[in-house]
């Protein structure tokens, strides 16, 4: 273990609860009737056992069944994509708003051909 770096190891029991326990730390844990209780306790159990808890790494190592952690992070890929592309096509279409009233075309008639309204051209052109 480094120093200031604590694995919290986090699963649901059989309860419906979700439970935090520190392996690095004997006898270190905590659990929540939420997820988010669960995780807002863990620093002060941590601060039971160790001086350094309020500047502690914690990383968490979320239990899931097997197909639930696969569609999480099928999730987070996606959604991790999604933004890139959202990102791409923003700067695409502020570069063909350029193009388009370089090439002599109102406001108006840019917005016409992409499918945007004037004002948003507008911004886009500023």
């Amino acid at each position: 273990m480094t120093q200031g770096r604590y694995t919290a190891v986090i699963v649901k029991d059989e309860d419906g609860y979700w439970f935090v326990d520190f392996p690095d730390v004997p006898g270190c844990h905590t659990q929540g009737r939420t997820l988010r209780a669960a995780r807002e306790r863990m620093r002060d159990a941590l601060s039971l056992f160790v001086p350094d808890a309020d500047a502690a790494d914690i990383v968490e190592d979320l239990r899931l069944p097997g197909e639930a952690l696969g569609a999480v992070r099928r999730s987070a890929q996606l959604r991790a994509h999604a933004t890139e592309a959202q990102h791409e096509s923003q700067v695409a279409t502020r570069d063909a708003v350029r193009s388009l009233l370089e090439a002599g075309l109102t406001l108006r008639d840019a917005g016409e051909v992409l499918g945007l309204s004037y004002q948003r051209v507008h911004q886009l052109a500023s």
